[in-house]
Formats: structure tokens, sequence, C-alpha cells
């Protein structure tokens, strides 16, 4: 086995040098920090920013690891848009699977990252009871309605347990009359569910982004785009300084934007049409720039230092809370590891390739 990669960029180097003067530096600006004399904007290393060690690492039972989520990215999402992208900067006509490859990358860049992850936690806490009561409930009265006509339950097909990772557990209560068993379900809300809900997006619903109407849009005059360690937007505008991120990619009227270089901006309005390249007004520019500084995480990322992105997002301030949420990062795969060690039994994922 190849060696296992460790250090997962959640947005990738390649994209990340289209903003670099250099190829390898990139100016950051962090919006959360220990103390007030940190810098506003720093150049950094693009190998060190926008990355945790073993973010899509999987673990099985028997304590081995896997880091095909993350070679997956890179072949399938990332390096067939480094072309592209290239594309498109220097103005050729796109091809259309060019705009799917596009449409793609944005999929990827979306789903992929720590802000996304958090949006699943916290999506999860409130669906997830819900739905696993729901779908037990529906199996329950299936296995009744076969039963009843004498048939036996399909058995289903074998999956790894690192794709579906809910644990299911059958009681036996005997009494003198009957039998009666209780069926327990168990699904674990972290790496390993994200991962899956990310194969499944990106495995099929991600096409549907084909449909739309894709375009470049450029900045106003000596403007440029930043970007972000959550660069994807899912807009939904309802007037000005009302707004949301929480659209679908289906949802019509959302806008979906992408900045893949500090002068050309991937967009789409759903189920709108619009020229495959123009460029936004001065306003819009600025606007566009407030959007995407607040739809950050932690870094706001771009060419060249811009003061005025203090004022689209002022930085928090605080020690503790900076402190806490790195040592969260440093114990992340540890944390994982040890629940998906406890939730999966001693299967390799090569046994269900």
């Amino acid at each position: 086995m190849s060696e296992i990669s460790r250090d997962h960029h959640y947005v990738s180097q390649a994209y990340l040098r289209n903003w670099s003067d250099d190829g390898d530096h990139i100016y950051a600006y962090r919006t959360l920090v220990s103390h007030e004399n940190v810098r506003k904007w720093n150049l950094r290393s693009i190998r060190g920013i926008a990355y945790h060690r073993d973010l899509y690492t999987t673990v099985d039972a028997a304590g081995d690891e896997y880091d095909d989520f993350e070679r997956w990215l890179a072949a399938k999402f990332e390096q067939p848009a480094v072309e592209t992208i290239e594309r498109v900067i220097s103005g050729r006509r796109l091809s259309p699977e060019d705009w799917h490859q596009l449409a793609l990358f944005f999929a990827a860049q979306d789903v992929r990252t720590p802000a996304s992850f958090l949006e699943c936690m916290d999506r999860w806490a409130d669906d997830l009871p819900e739905l696993l009561k729901k779908t037990l409930s529906e199996a329950v009265r299936r296995i009744k309605e076969i039963s009843l006509k004498g048939d036996q339950p399909a058995t289903p097909p074998e999956a790894s347990p690192l794709d579906y990772p809910v644990n299911v557990a059958v009681e036996i209560q005997s009494s003198s009359d009957e039998d009666v068993a209780l069926i327990h379900a168990q699904v674990t809300a972290g790496r390993r569910l994200w991962i899956q809900s990310m194969r499944h997006l990106l495995s099929g619903t991600a096409n549907k982004l084909r449909r739309h109407r894709w375009s470049i849009a450029k900045p106003a005059g000596n403007l440029e785009w930043i970007t972000s360690d959550h660069p994807a937007l899912k807009l939904n505008y309802h007037s000005k300084g009302k707004y949301d991120f929480k659209g679908g990619w289906g949802s019509p009227g959302t806008e979906l934007i992408l900045p893949i270089s500090p002068n050309h901006l991937l967009y789409t309005q759903v189920d709108r049409k619009a020229q495959p390249r123009f460029t936004f007004s001065e306003e819009k520019t600025r606007e566009m720039q407030k959007l995407l500084a607040g739809r950050a995480h932690r870094w706001i990322l771009a060419r060249k230092a811009m003061k005025h992105i203090a004022q689209f997002r002022p930085r928090i301030i605080d020690a503790s809370v900076f402190e806490a949420e790195q040592e969260a990062w440093r114990s992340w795969h540890e944390d994982q590891r040890v629940a998906e060690m406890e939730d999966n039994p001693r299967v390799s994922p090569q046994e269900h390739s």
C-alpha cells in the first residue's frame, strides 16, 4: 500500500496559486485571532494554509487507515479543473465539458470544508433522530407485510461499513406467548458520515449542476476577487442587506458563486440565463467582496492585502476560543479514529470495492 497522505487541503493548493504572485505564497486575513496585536494581513505559505491533518482519513476496526477519499477528490475534481481554470484565465473558449468540470469543482469545494462539516453536524443533530425513527418504522412495516404474505425479506446487498456508518442490532425477547424482536439502530455523526454524504452528493446530485447556464464574471476596474477557506457560495439574495447562504444547488433563484482567480468568478443563478462572460459594476463588485468575506470561516485570502475587508468582516479577538478551536483540530483524528473503530466491524474497504 502506498504511503497515506496526511495534510489534507480542503481548498486545493493549485486553486490558491491563482492568487499568488510567486506561486508559493498568498495574503491571508484571519477571522479569529488570539490577540489584538496579531497583524490583520500576513503573507503565508500556500502549503501551510487551508488544510488539516487527516481531515478525510478513515479508520477501520483493526486501526488500518485509508486516504482513498482524499485521492478521489484530487483525481476527479481538483486535477481536471486545473486545465479548465487555466483556459478561463487565458480567455479561451470553453466547451460544454469544461463548464461541467467547473460545476463539479464548485460542488466539491462547497461540501469538503470544515465550515461545511460544522453545518452538517448542526443539521444532523436536528434531523437524524427523526429520520432514523421513520426509517426503522418503515422497515418494520415492510417486514410485517412480507411475513403476512409468507415470503422472506430480501437480503440487502453487502456494503462496506466505511460507506454506511449505521449500526443495527436485533434483540429477541421471548415470552410464553411469542417472541418479540427489538431493533436498535445507531448512527455516529462524525467524519465517516460526512465522507459518505459527500460521496453521495458528488457522485450523483452534483451532476445536476451541469444543467445550469454558468458564466464567468469579472470585477469592475482594478478591483479583485478575494477567496477564502469556504469560497463556494449558495446565495439567497432577498434585498440589499437581506440574504442568506442556505440556497440549494437546484433551488430556483439561488446564486451559485465561486471565485477562481482575482479576475474571474464562476457564477450562475438557478433557472436564469446570463452571458458566458460579463463584468460586474463597481457597486456589485464590492457587494460581492462583502458576501465572499462573510461566507469565509477562518481565513480570507487574496493576492494582496485589502484594508477594506476588515470593514466587511471584523475579526473576533478571543484567546480562549482561539486555543479551544486549535486544540479541537489537533485532536480531530484521534477523536474520529476512536469513534470509527468502535462503529466498524473488522472489514477493509478493499473487500467491497
